[in-house]
């Protein structure tokens, strides 16, 4: 929902340069003196008359001049009509518009004198998308005017799928309705006009309505998935914007709602089976369907689009709220879909309407907001997760927050997260969450100096396309430091970058020599919650790689089971976090199959920002009841954290730093800093047992190492050393001792 106002198409919001007098007579309006001369009936475009219902209240004059055969005096009226119509749009200010500096950015770029630089998705020559530096790349052709094929070096097929779908039409529209400026107008009916010659609708129902990557060069992806329904959308907001002015002619009016027609009738033709782009589908549907109610098929329209979104509310959410995609990027978007569709329902009913939606949708997303509230860092921001593009919520996540918050007045947490206290409400007190359908886990106090951790192991037996095969993988946010960013997925091809940045050990997690788990194992268990008044404790798993996998020349022998329980030490004067990792399962009789990684990858500044101070394998190493690993990190603010590890067996247990790690990627096809710091923790699952690392970070403040003493050890010996039901051991920090344990 991007604004909240109602529009009247009606010259009480015109303010064209015309005196009062002209417009108002005796406080009403008054009715033309001068007939335009009649033009040829094929001045109007299709069978516009054909697609609308001229019985509608309010169509009298058009349907009278249509069958005089007078097409152009009913286009005419028709232009007439839409400029008195009363008609709500909560998406639409016709009264104050207020375009962003990055919104103008948008709309001068676009002018045929800056080269036809469209706003395309996050892709930029240069600054940032959507802000007042972006110089976006120019669709010029010189002679030949715009050419819609263009795919600038280095971008991905994201850029020929995302240029189809308008982005920079309704920033362009806000900018002329506030500045008046006609060439913005003159502009976009070139634009406008030129690509719907260069794309005619086909009118058809494709074999396979998805964009599929052999084919999107092809003259029909234009017409599939998101591209026709966000063309649907940007549509019905820009009208209103341009409708009044002298370019907006009654011939550009049949030529722009017949093609509106043939939009709507196309995404109807090819609805996707299911995921977020048949939300989007529904959703332009609907909205066609309720803020053009002049059409013969809107009533269809409105009915289909909202059952459509009445089933996606049963099956788009997961029991645990989270979108069945586990992607938080689009868990978001199809919360501001279905908000954006109530905004609509209440916009029908001011317009003596009504739609067939659920009553209770708002109700029903609660559950799907609190998410938001409980994934995003003390600073508002989130993590790479999946497919999300953490840089496009620096500020929105915080808004949608925001947003929810006005929705659940009565909720005083959501009140105080969302304005951090500024505007009263009571300060949560939870330390951990558990969205254990999807696996998506929390841990963190609150107060002046948070710290939090997110542990992912999604439960995905359908292999949902933006899940990545991460499962155990973790972040750990303190005083404004993300510790351990995800990468991200630097871009949606099926190739070389997407499959790097997809793999296992570019993740937070545990793996076998460089090998990804394969897509049918992301099955991740939540084993036990619990809280005490010392600590609180997630223990999940995943079967990571099955028995039967090849991994090089070897085949896995038997399973290979990840156990990763999250502890945050909540008592202690510096509250951190432990991590034991455990490699059980069937043995495995190949070495290759029970050498694992522990993978860390820190974030970098400039440079190294990782120390190792201690090796066992080292023939000096220090020996404290139990081999120990040890590294920090050595960040110039003094914003740092120790990383220290015990081994329940230490058979080839080492500690090193490794190459070929990735820069994160916030952006598509962008990346952000230095290349990450990769820390390794390596050991052996031996044949017919297990092995457990625990695994202390422990966040301080300075430059140089702290005194404080850390160390750890296993106090069991479990029953079951391969498959075992539970786990303690003791860690002391400066003198303090903590028992932490878990009973499955």
């Amino acid at each position: 929902m991007k604004k909240q106002f109602l529009y009247l198409f009606g010259f009480l919001a015109l303010t064209a340069c015309t005196d009062d007098e002209d417009v108002f007579s005796g406080g009403e309006i008054a009715e033309p003196v001068i007939t335009p001369e009649n033009k040829p009936n094929d001045v109007v475009t299709g069978d516009v008359f054909a697609k609308l219902n001229l019985d509608y209240p309010g169509l009298e004059k058009v349907k009278q001049h249509y069958e005089a055969d007078e097409q152009y005096y009913a286009a005419l009226a028709l232009l007439d009509y839409y400029r008195n119509r009363n008609i709500s749009n909560p998406e639409v200010d016709l009264i104050t518009p207020s375009p962003t500096d990055g919104e103008k950015r948008m709309a001068d770029q676009a002018l045929e004198e800056n080269g036809y630089r469209f706003r395309v998705g996050t892709f930029v020559e240069e600054g940032t998308a959507g802000q007042s530096d972006a110089v976006y790349y120019s669709f010029d052709n010189g002679d030949a005017g715009i050419n819609w094929n263009m795919e600038p070096e280095g971008t991905s097929r994201e850029f020929s799928y995302q240029q189809h779908r308008w982005q920079w039409m309704e920033a362009q529209a806000e900018t002329y309705r506030s500045t008046r400026n006609e060439t913005y107008i003159q502009s976009w009916i070139d634009v406008y006009n030129s690509w719907l010659n260069a794309f005619p609708c086909p009118n058809v129902k494709f074999d396979d309505p998805r964009v599929n990557d052999s084919d999107y060069k092809n003259d029909s992806y234009q017409w599939k998935g998101l591209q026709t329904a966000e063309r649907v959308l940007t549509m019905v907001n820009i009208l209103p914007y341009y409708i009044y002015s002298d370019n907006f002619t009654p011939e550009l009016l049949t030529t722009f709602l017949n093609s509106f027609a043939d939009h709507v009738e196309m995404v109807r033709l090819n609805y996707y089976s299911d995921g977020n782009i048949r939300i989007t589908q529904a959703q332009s549907v609907a909205t066609a369907g309720i803020l053009m109610p002049e059409f013969k098929n809107s009533q269809e329209w409105t009915n289909e689009g909202c059952t459509m979104l009445n089933e996606a509310m049963d099956w788009q959410w997961l029991a645990d709220g989270v979108h069945y995609e586990l992607d938080p990027s689009y868990h978001i978007s199809a919360i501001s879909d279905f908000l954006s569709v109530v905004s609509l329902a209440e916009a029908a009913q001011a317009n003596g309407s009504s739609t067939p939606l659920y009553g209770d949708i708002v109700d029903r997303l609660k559950s799907s907001m609190q998410f938001v509230f409980d994934l995003a860092y003390p600073n508002y921001q989130v993590d790479n997760w999946n497919d999300t593009r953490a840089s496009a919520y620096t500020t929105s996540w915080r808004n949608r927050m925001r947003e929810y918050a006005a929705l659940f007045p009565e909720d005083d947490e959501w009140l105080y997260v969302s304005w951090g206290g500024s505007h009263g409400g009571t300060q949560p007190t939870w330390t951990s969450k558990a969205y254990a359908t999807s696996g998506y886990y929390m841990l963190r106090n609150w107060g002046n100096d948070p710290i939090m951790m997110v542990l992912k192991n999604n439960y995905n037996p359908d292999a949902s396309w933006h899940c990545q095969p991460d499962n155990g993988t973790f972040s750990l946010w303190y005083k404004g430091r993300n510790f351990f960013p995800d990468a991200g997925c630097y871009s949606y091809d099926e190739g070389t970058q997407r499959s790097t940045y997809r793999q296992s050990m570019i993740h937070n997690t545990v793996s076998i020599q460089n090998n990804n788990f394969p897509e049918s194992q992301q099955l991740g268990e939540m084993l036990k919650h619990e809280s005490t008044s010392v600590y609180d404790a997630i223990v999940t798993e995943n079967l990571s790689y099955p028995q039967g996998m090849s991994i090089g020349s070897a085949t896995m022998a038997g399973n290979f089971y990840h156990r990763r329980t999250a502890f945050f030490v909540k008592s202690a004067a510096t509250p951190f976090f432990v991590l034991l990792d455990e490699m059980h399962g069937e043995p495995g009789e190949t070495n290759v199959n029970n050498k694992f990684n522990i993978n860390f990858h820190l974030y970098a500044e400039a440079g190294q920002n990782v120390v190792i101070d201690n090796n066992p394998k080292k023939s000096d190493a220090t020996i404290d009841e139990a081999k120990y690993a040890q590294a920090h990190t050595a960040f110039e603010d003094g914003n740092n954290l120790l990383v220290k590890a015990f081994a329940y067996n230490e058979q080839d247990f080492e500690m090193t730093t490794n190459k070929g790690d990735v820069a994160v990627s916030e952006t598509v096809g962008q990346t952000t800093g230095e290349v990450r710091d990769w820390l390794r923790i390596n050991g052996r699952k031996p044949a017919g047992s297990m092995n457990r690392i625990i695994t202390i970070l422990y966040p301080y403040n300075g430059t140089a190492v702290p005194s404080t003493e850390i160390k750890a050890k296993f106090t069991d010996a479990p029953a079951d050393v391969t498959y075992p039901e539970s786990a303690a051991f003791q860690v002391t920090v400066g003198g303090e001792t903590f028992d932490l344990s878990y009973t499955l």
